[in-house]
């Protein structure tokens, strides 16, 4: 890399830290600390569902999968398109007029405490596993392709986002992932007009992967009995009907989850949280040919320079990054790298403010209702939240580790589906409970018992080297974790009736519209969109600085493009949030 790119990673690194410093004092209570007191702009909370909706996977291991099997990965990133479509048409609203403060206060409302306990502490080890995951995926890729230590990348890296969540919960989150996702967008999109350009055009696109015989390669759907080129590492059954069909039913379910609920609650209303989906909908939409065009351009024209990468146990994780620093100018190769750090830390920053709020929130009180203790005023639990996201900090960190020196021989992407297929229990009998009231106490915990005992043997017959396709392995697993609640349904009625009228209560409340009363605080978009804006213009500046070491026209034209688009955008942003009346 030039050492523009040097330059610019530790600027943004930086800024990161400066935007957890400033906002250390904006969290009074714990509300605000792990929701922002319900009171945050849709558009913050839409652009940081968007973030949490991918990692720095995005550009390794799913861009991996567009080298090796072209259009096919598209339909991973329709499904979870389709699934915030469905949260905005149905789910995101019930969430936000839950009330609640974490997703488990809503299990608490509709399953009581016993439900609440037991999902708690189910949920809680695979969300800051999944950071460790995400941290670990991005620190081996840079060490292989840029020739960064893997200690240095994982202890850096790590220890900023560990920092500036725990100095400021979900204001620096959100803020973070807002001004992630406005640098990530032009950055992507100025690399695959560029990318496009290289090949001639579209036209010029197709006709190169006819020309290199890749069209059956690249077809959308593939035959069960494909055989790839090049003995690609393509997992068996990937990219099939059958797949496809796994990989919808597999979103459906997920934006039926409470999983899914976090960034909602932190919205004003449900039209808030409805747009916020809608915004992160369209955004995922948007982005799923964007970011997919530059590895099919790498498959094209720089393959041999993906394949000598070394250090990564599939060369197509490296497709993306190879070819932008093949076609893009000095200094963009490092917004690269920014927006695959963009990507994971807003992923990881995430897991680690939800999870401590949830502990905090749902774990220590019912812990010390048992141990006869006094519950926690709100600036003994705030600070107790700060504790546990630094703790879960540094465990992710450490689970980086020991995914590394553990990790198996298996790709980048074939990682995130196995663990999103061998978890699901834990959230999937969940995926019924804002559809139908009829669900015994008993079928919630029945079912995530035998789902876990399916998915746990399918994790014994995978270490025994046995093979298992995808999709098999997900709808048994769904089928057995969503049988026994759907069953439990014929004993609704003779269920305590204390619970029955628990579970009426619910439902009037995710029924009733959220009051302008009820509404925790003043209003936050023009004080947002100025803080934010104002980044987005910093931003922008500098990116206009590239100008300066540009060597032809078209470096020039892509450093501008961008700082324009940016400046523009934060100046509109600014004079938008001047007019807001609430601004400060």
């Amino acid at each position: 890399m030039h050492i523009a790119d040097y330059v610019l990673v530790i600027l943004y690194l930086i800024l990161m830290v400066v935007i957890g410093f400033q906002n250390r004092s904006s969290s009074s209570n714990l509300s605000d600390y792990i929701r922002m007191g319900g009171k945050s702009p849709w558009w913050l909370a839409g652009c940081s569902i968007f973030m949490m909706g991918f990692s720095t996977i995005t550009f390794t291991g799913i861009s991996g999968s567009a080298y090796l099997a072209g259009w096919s990965v598209l339909i991973w990133f329709w499904g979870n398109s389709l699934a915030l479509f469905i949260q905005a048409g149905y789910f995101a609203p019930l969430f936000r007029r839950s009330r609640a403060y974490t997703p488990f206060d809503i299990v608490k409302s509709r399953f009581g405490p016993v439900a609440e306990q037991v999902l708690v502490y189910a949920g809680t080890l695979p969300t800051f596993f999944w950071g460790g995951m995400f941290l670990y995926g991005l620190a081996t890729f840079c060490s292989a392709v840029f020739g960064i230590p893997i200690w240095i990348l994982i202890l850096v890296i790590g220890s900023v986002v560990v920092f500036y969540s725990v100095s400021g919960g979900s204001w620096s989150v959100q803020i973070t992932d807002s001004l992630q996702a406005i640098i990530l967008l032009p950055v992507t999109i100025v690399f695959t007009i560029l990318c496009i350009v290289k090949a001639g055009g579209f036209s010029g696109l197709f006709e190169a992967i006819e020309s290199a015989q890749l069209t059956k390669d690249f077809a959308l759907l593939k035959p069960s009995d494909h055989h790839y080129q090049n003995d690609a590492k393509v997992p068996s059954g990937y990219f099939t009907a059958a797949w496809l069909s796994a990989v919808f039913v597999s979103s459906v379910l997920r934006a039926c989850t409470l999983e899914s609920s976090f960034r909602y609650l932190s919205v004003k209303n449900e039209l808030g949280a409805r747009k916020a989906a809608l915004l992160a909908g369209g955004l995922t939409l948007a982005g799923s040919i964007i970011w997919f065009i530059p590895p099919i351009v790498g498959r094209l024209y720089f393959s041999e320079a993906i394949e000598a990468v070394q250090g990564l146990n599939n060369n197509a994780d490296a497709a993306y990054a190879v070819t932008a620093m093949n076609i893009l100018p000095p200094g963009f190769v490092g917004l690269i790298v920014i927006a695959m750090l963009a990507a994971t830390m807003s992923t990881m920053d995430s897991v680690l403010t939800g999870v401590a709020g949830q502990i905090v929130r749902n774990i220590i009180p019912a812990a010390r209702r048992r141990l006869g203790l006094a519950t926690q005023n709100e600036q003994t639990q705030l600070k107790t939240t700060r504790f546990v996201n630094l703790l879960l900090g540094a465990l992710a960190i450490c689970v980086a580790f020991i995914i590394h020196i553990n990790g198996g021989n298996s790709g980048i992407f074939d990682i995130v589906m196995q663990v999103n297929a061998l978890i699901s229990p834990i959230y999937l009998p969940m995926a019924l409970a804002l559809i139908t009231k009829k669900i015994a106490p008993w079928g919630l915990i029945s079912g995530m018992a035998l789902g876990t005992a399916c998915s746990t043997t399918f994790f014994i017959l995978t270490k025994q080297d046995i093979e298992v396709l995808w999709h098999t392995m997900y709808f048994a697993i769904a089928i057995s974790s969503l049988l026994p609640p759907i069953i439990s349904s014929f004993f609704y009625e003779k269920s305590n009736a204390r619970f029955r009228a628990n579970v009426e209560s619910f439902f009037e409340l995710i029924s009733t519209p959220i009051e302008s009363e009820e509404l925790e605080g003043e209003e936050l978009d023009g004080t947002m969109l100025i803080t934010v804006g104002r980044y987005v213009i910093g931003v922008g500046t500098i990116i206009g600085l590239l100008t300066l070491i540009g060597e032809s026209f078209r470096d020039y034209a892509t450093s501008l493009s961008v700082a324009v688009f940016l400046i523009a955008l934060g100046s509109i942003m600014y004079a938008k949030g001047k007019k807001c009346p609430t601004a400060q």
